[in-house]
């Protein structure tokens, strides 16, 4: 499919219902209203097709494309885009229960105080659809520890694939399918569909002829381990204030496994999640935070690492094996500069995030990872580093 930046003009219905949903703002221009009511058409450069109700890429560039155009692209385009092919991603549920729940923000934000002291003496009103799939497991509720609020995320091991991905979190590239859940990556390795059932209980550390699972625990219930090496080079969020009310932080998540060993001392499979992480929340009467203010967000960051290999074609060895610094991948490499005008819950992948395979010379250890970020959202710098 070839991009075409085509303009839809919605209908004067469209922009009515602009004009009310933006009742809060002052100073509502009509020219404002109509560069709202202008969608891009989103047509993907990449080819991609629909199986099993997942979409299928043929290699891991046509992936990575996608997810970029999707992450700069306007999201009322895409959506619209997913309802012509009939396709729903979990990034689009994502955004219909951030909408819901902002309409709720405002609405009892708006209220007179006493009415708000009434109704802060109830449970937390929710909407329906946040309901729902906080009940199917598509997001889950954080609770800070600092005051004990709640806010919402996405549940997915890998938010970062949320535009690619199912609601039950599948795609398939070059032939292998991925399931990310909220436990574990899952890859059956031969594409056969069939092979879904198969994983479908299977949440802890396993290698097989036709699949592999990487769990997000490093121990697994009976308290054996499911990784041979592992290193973990997250920060964790950092809160600024903009108000009492409004508040942002940026940090990383990030982590490296190998699974259990092949042989003495390595394995031939290998994950690495590294992730920038951005999130703008608003404090609603209950005292908790939801996806509502968007700021400007960007970020510079330089980063190496290596991981050991064995010395060896085909053969685990005692000892720590040769060391390497870079793996094939199709995310952005070091350094990197990023922008966008308008955030609240971003997620930027950065090489070597991914899965990997190597059957030639083993993996001995996992990533290890070190980075310096200088982050700057709405206004406010970010300095992290590990």
């Amino acid at each position: 499919m070839k991009k075409d930046y085509l303009k839809i003009i919605l209908g004067t219905a469209f922009s009515i219902v602009l004009m009310l949903s933006s009742c809060t703002q002052e100073n509502v221009s009509l020219e404002s209203i109509e560069q709202q009511s202008t969608i891009e058409i989103f047509d993907p450069s990449s080819e991609i097709t629909i199986e099993n109700e997942m979409f299928v890429f043929e290699t891991k560039d046509d992936l990575e494309t996608t997810l970029y155009e999707i992450g700069n692209s306007d999201r009322r385009a895409v959506d619209k885009w997913e309802e012509d092919i009939n396709f729903v991603s979990q990034q689009n549920i994502f955004n219909q229960i951030v909408e819901e729940e902002e309409k709720l923000l405002n609405y009892y934000d708006n209220l007179s105080i006493k009415e708000q002291e009434y109704f802060k003496s109830l449970p937390e009103i929710t909407s329906d659809i946040y309901k729902e799939y906080l009940t199917k497991g598509l997001i889950k509720v954080i609770i800070d520890p600092n005051d004990n609020s709640e806010y919402y995320d996405y549940a997915s091991i890998d938010p970062s694939m949320s535009p690619v991905v199912n609601l039950n979190g599948f795609v398939k590239v070059e032939g292998k399918i991925y399931q990310f859940t909220n436990d574990a990556i899952k890859i059956i390795l031969d594409g056969d569909f069939n092979s879904i059932k198969d994983i479908k209980n299977i949440n802890e550390a396993y290698i097989g002829d036709d699949f592999v699972v990487f769990p997000k625990e490093s121990v697994n219930k009976t308290g054996a381990r499911n990784y041979y090496s592992t290193y973990n080079f997250s920060t964790s969020p950092t809160w600024h204030y903009y108000s009492n009310r409004e508040r942002g932080a940026v940090w990383v998540d990030g982590h490296s496994e190998t699974l259990y060993p092949t042989g003495v001392s390595c394995s031939a499979y290998l994950n690495c999640t590294f992730t920038v992480r951005a999130e703008v929340l608003k404090k609603n009467i209950w005292g908790n935070w939801k996806h509502k203010t968007w700021k400007s967000f960007s970020f510079n960051a330089n980063w190496s690492y290596s991981y050991d290999r064995s010395w060896t074609n085909y053969e685990c060895s005692l000892g720590a094996g040769q060391t390497v610094y870079s793996l094939p991948s199709s995310k952005p490499s070091s350094p990197y500069s990023y922008y966008s005008g308008s955030v609240n819950n971003a997620y930027i992948s950065l090489a070597p995030h991914g899965q990997w395979h190597n059957g030639i010379r083993y993996f001995v250890s996992a990533v290890n990872l070190n980075y310096t970020i200088t982050a700057n959202l709405g206004g406010r710098v970010f300095n992290i580093s590990n």
